[in-house]
């Protein structure tokens, strides 16, 4: 009998799954969609313009204010507040010359990741905007800003949100504009840099104020980018208070028709005064007596140290034949109280018993 022998061979076969092409399109087809990325209704197939939902990792996103194989208007661009992941997207992509300006806004809880790039502004005159505030992050392999002729691409950071991609493409558009604008504690890192773009390409906000980028090489070949924030100082104060000529002496007192609140310049600042209005009877330190304490209590700028201030007492027992004693902040209470953003309420608890008579001084130094 034959035996017949049958070889089975298992062939292995590579499939691919071709990437889908999602369109935000807000509320070109549903009057009711929001601006929230997770808003199925907000996306559309833009071959079909079928709802398609909410893109996932794989998916290739367009975000596209104004093109849907028509001049319609988005009315809302999408807001992130979660995590999401894609392969690829463009923002501005392309346009019909009517509504060209289109963006997206990460805010506080969003963690974006893109497998391949971001292309920002592709189009003639169009105009890409990522803003990401709170402490969103954004995570691509590429970057590409301005591809467009005349185009706009900006990247707002602000807060502790943060972007980490592994390279940065300057577009060939002619005449667009690029920028990465930063803010508070914000960090962009990246790979295969080019040190010309420190403060140029990538900016402080604040730079009338003197801020300015900082890039750290963090090591593995990536540069970190962060804002070093200059506190203003003197000079910024009086020009906010639009003070000119004499009036911006240090010494000078000009409420009342110049003859003052008692208050100079000087102690205006350090004390948060108004140096136009008399206002030192809610300005000035304050002093209560206990049965064995005096409760002095003063305004001290919240960064002071950042602005080179150091606000300490000095007491004296006899202004005649004694000598002031340096306390410094040995008498402050814990914890302080908040007045605003810019200013701290410091109570100071001094012991009195076994004084008939005593002094208490507040001297404010700067460096």
């Amino acid at each position: 009998m034959k035996k017949c022998l049958i070889l089975s061979a298992l062939m292995a076969v590579a499939c691919t799954v071709q990437a889908k092409s999602i369109h935000w399109v807000g509320t070109v087809f549903d009057g009711a969609a929001t601006d929230s990325w997770t808003d199925p209704i907000s996306w559309a197939d833009p071959n079909n313009g079928n709802a398609i939902g909410v893109p996932g990792a794989g998916d290739d996103v367009i975000i596209q204010r104004g093109v849907y194989g028509g001049p319609f208007d988005t009315v809302v661009m999408p807001v992130l507040s979660s995590t999401a992941a894609v392969n690829t997207m463009a923002i501005a992509f392309n346009g019909d010359g009517s509504f060209l300006d289109s963006q997206l806004d990460m805010v506080a809880g969003a963690d974006l990741t893109l497998a391949g790039n971001i292309e920002m502004a592709g189009f003639l005159n169009s105009t890409a905007t990522l803003n990401l505030s709170g402490d969103a992050v954004f995570t691509s392999f590429g970057l590409i800003m301005g591809n467009g002729n005349s185009s706009t691409s900006t990247i707002y950071m602000s807060e502790t949100s943060s972007v980490d991609i592994v390279t940065l493409v300057i577009g060939f558009g002619a005449g667009a504009s690029r920028s990465i604008i930063m803010d508070g504690e914000a960090t962009f890192r990246a790979q295969a840099v080019d040190p010309s773009w420190v403060n140029t390409l990538i900016v402080a906000l604040n730079t009338n104020s003197g801020d300015f980028i900082l890039a750290t090489d963090i090591g593995g070949g990536i540069t970190e980018y962060s804002v070093v924030v200059v506190p203003p100082d003197y000079a910024n104060w009086v020009a906010d208070w639009g003070l000119t000529g004499a009036d911006t002496n240090r010494f000078a007192d000009i409420e009342n028709g110049g003859l003052g609140d008692g208050m100079e310049n000087q102690l205006e600042y350090v004390l948060g005064g108004n140096p136009t209005n008399d206002d030192a009877v809610i300005i000035l330190p304050t002093a209560e007596f206990t049965m064995d304490t005096i409760e002095y209590v003063y305004r001290r700028r919240v960064d002071a140290t950042l602005r080179g201030l150091d606000y300490g007492l000095l007491t004296i027992d006899d202004l005649q034949v004694g000598t002031w004693t340096t306390n410094g902040t040995a008498f402050e209470v814990a914890p302080v109280g908040i007045i605003d953003a810019d200013f701290e309420s410091v109570t100071n608890s001094i012991p009195i018993t076994g004084f008939d008579l005593g002094f208490v001084n507040l001297e404010v130094t700067e460096n």
